[in-house]
């Protein structure tokens, strides 16, 4: 263990304390309950279709969230250290997934509701991370997501193995069959390209029009 931000030892009462609050169920369960809220909020915010008051109690809500996730932040890094020693706080990955949303979320109060600045509405497009959340909450879903980018790479190399398989069906195919298919198509008013050879089917009928059979010669790269 190590002093956090430069002032709390160890065996400080104060940081002992705060470590049993911020790993106390309750709190991960409160804290939990708030990401589903902020979440709901994110779902029903529609600022082109929405009263004042509405849009007063939705940025008001967003206070409070902002400010709860700020709390758990500041309590975090002086239980854990910021990022200086192992074991800090931004030394594990779900978290700097966590402190991310967070500054993503408080950068955009700070910046304001002006609609017009550009920037602002690319930090309203990163408050879609917050459902991210979540995830670190439960074991499972950490387990999936791990399984899931360990498996990139050899999706991608599985991939490539089929498109090179698919390459090699594709020329042998041109090479054993090139000019050998048939197209069923209608005739129209039995005139048909000199280098073309059609059969005329007896009675067949596709959409009441005759049907023909043209068999494309070997220099012709696909059906007109």
């Amino acid at each position: 263990l190590h002093r956090t931000l430069y002032m709390f030892p160890p065996d400080s009462k104060f940081r002992i304390s705060l470590a049993y609050f911020v790993t106390d169920n309750r709190v991960e369960n409160f804290i939990l309950a708030i990401i589903v809220l902020s979440c709901v909020v994110l779902a029903i915010d529609n600022p082109s279709q929405q009263s004042e008051r509405k849009m007063t109690a939705i940025y008001a809500v967003e206070v409070v969230v902002t400010t709860i996730f700020t709390i758990e932040v500041v309590l975090k890094v002086i239980v854990f250290g910021f990022i200086q020693k192992p074991g800090s706080y931004l030394r594990d990955k779900w978290n700097i997934l966590d402190f991310c949303v967070w500054f993503v979320s408080a950068l955009d109060l700070l910046v304001g509701n002006n609609e017009n600045l550009t920037v602002v509405k690319i930090l309203r497009s990163f408050r879609a991370l917050r459902p991210l959340r979540v995830i670190r909450q439960f074991e499972s879903l950490r387990i999936v997501v791990r399984t899931l980018f360990h498996a990139i790479l050899p999706c991608f190399q599985v991939g490539f193995l089929s498109l090179i398989v698919f390459y090699v069906c594709g020329i042998m195919c041109v090479s054993f069959f090139g000019g050998k298919l048939h197209a069923c198509y209608h005739c129209l008013q039995g005139n048909v390209s000199d280098n073309l050879v059609q059969e005329q089917f007896a009675g067949a009928t596709i959409a009441g029009r005759d049907t023909c059979w043209r068999v494309y010669p070997a220099q012709l790269n696909c059906f007109a």
